[in-house]
């Protein structure tokens, strides 16, 4: 792990082969996640992802058309 200043001063750790912040987007940017289904669909799998490959999530949101993790 190495530390490194960041350019707005905050302190972040970079780890070798890390990733960290991760934002997709629907095809077309389609509004997909307006309907509840397809939210709900997207955490569940979210969270078998997470139980297969073993990452740790820190936070994530999902909004109309994109998502954070």
């Amino acid at each position: 792990m190495t530390r490194k200043q960041h350019r707005n001063s905050q302190k972040r750790i970079y780890v070798q082969d890390g990733v960290y912040f991760v934002t997709l987007y629907t095809k077309y940017r389609l509004p997909y996640f307006r309907e509840p289904v397809f939210c709900d669909l997207f955490v569940e799998e979210l969270c078998l992802c997470k139980k297969i490959k073993g990452f740790k999530l820190f936070a994530w949101v999902v909004c109309y058309e994109h998502a954070h993790l």
